[in-house]
C-alpha cells in the first residue's frame, strides 16, 4: 500500500476524525486532505510525528517513496522498523 492508502486505512481503523488527526500531527486538515487525495506531498516536518502517531503503520520508507515517487532511478526498501529504510539508485541502462 502507498502512503495515502495506508494513512486512510489507519485513520478509519482507529476511528480518528481526519481533522482531529491532522491537528494531532501538527498540520492543518487542508494539508492532510490534500495528502490523502494524492494532491500534495506531506511536508518533511510532519514525518516523525506521523510515524510516531501511527505507531509505525506509516513508515519512513513509505514517506520517502511518496516523496520521491517521480524519481524512477530511486528504490526505497523498508527496514526492520518504521524509522529505518534503505534508498538505492537503480542501475541506469
Amino acid at each position: 500500500m502507498n502512503l495515502s492508502e495506508t494513512l486512510k486505512k489507519y485513520i478509519e481503523d482507529t476511528g480518528w476524525r481526519k481533522d482531529k488527526f491532522a491537528r494531532k500531527i501538527g498540520t492543518s486538515p487542508a494539508i492532510l486532505y490534500a495528502v490523502l487525495g494524492g494532491n500534495q506531498l506531506l511536508p518533511l516536518k510532519y514525518w516523525g510525528k506521523i510515524i510516531e502517531e501511527t505507531k509505525g503503520a506509516v513508515t519512513l520508507g513509505m514517506l520517502l517513496d511518496h516523496r520521491f515517487k517521480l524519481f524512477e532511478f530511486l528504490e526505497v526498501k523498508e527496514g526492520k522498523n518504521a524509522c529505518i529504510c534503505e534508498v538505492k539508485f537503480k542501475k541506469q541502462t
